[in-house]
Formats: structure tokens, sequence, C-alpha cells
């Protein structure tokens, strides 16, 4: 029993860097345009889950996990399942925004959700996350990994 505590200690510790290793990127205008997606007047990419995907493949990255956007919601300081709760915090919204997340925007997942046609996505307003339908639209942020 022993052996598998500490198995676990070492997979979990292996988890928390891998997720501290990491770069945002907000995909360019040419790669969202390209792939399906379209772009805000913000100059957001907001796209399909699928389009979403190949979004982020053209930019040499990944759609993130839903453990890795609630990573970065939890590196800035974010709640989970808060109503409004980062809407008045300046630090948050900050730190937020250097990762490349607009605090007001619902961002895809690369996470199947439990039904079928359905993956998780995640609202950094408040940090929920919920299942979106694959073919509705929502914001596209992707992550890859830095390699020492």
């Amino acid at each position: 029993m022993k052996k598998l505590l500490l198995l676990a200690s070492a997979s979990l510790l292996l988890t928390a860097t891998y997720l501290s290793a990491e770069e945002w990127i907000n995909p360019s205008k040419e790669a969202c345009t390209k792939n399906g997606g379209k772009l805000s007047r913000s100059g957001a990419c907001y796209a399909k889950w699928d389009d979403a995907k190949r979004i982020c493949s053209a930019m040499d990255a990944a759609l993130p996990t839903l453990d890795e956007l609630k990573s970065a919601l939890d590196s800035c300081g974010g709640k989970f399942d808060d109503y409004k709760m980062h809407k008045d915090d300046p630090a948050f919204q900050s730190c937020s925004k250097k990762k490349g997340f607009d605090v007001s925007r619902h961002y895809w997942s690369s996470t199947k959700g439990q039904a079928d046609g359905y993956s998780m996505a995640v609202r950094f307003a408040n940090g929920y996350d919920y299942m979106n339908k694959n073919d509705k639209t929502s914001s596209v942020n992707c992550v890859k990994a830095i390699t020492p």
C-alpha cells in the first residue's frame, strides 16, 4: 500500500510540474480565420470546438485541457464556481490578461464532455466549467509546453 501511495504522489508532482511549464498563445488572425474561426471586434478568436483544435495546431500548440485552463485560472488567484467573483478583481484581470485571457469570455478546452457532441469550456468571469455543444462557438486560447 505504501508503494502505491508514493507512486500516486510522484504522479501528482509530475502533473503540477507540467502545468506550470506552459506558454499561452492567442491565435493569430491568419491561423484563426484560415482554420474556421472568426475574430471578434476586439480581435479575439472564437470558433467551434473542432475548428479550435485546428487553430491551435496551426499555431504549433494545443487546445488546453480542462485542468490546464483551471490551472491558469488558479495561478492568477481565481476560484471556481464563484458567481461574479472575478468581475471586480483587478489583480486577477491583470494576471489573466498577461496569459492572453479576457475575463469576460468562455474558453474551449480539449476535454470532451460526458455526452456525445459536447466538450468542456470555462468561463473566466466566475470559474464555471460546463459542457458546451461542439457546434457552438467559444473563445480560443492555445497552450504550448515549454521544454527546458
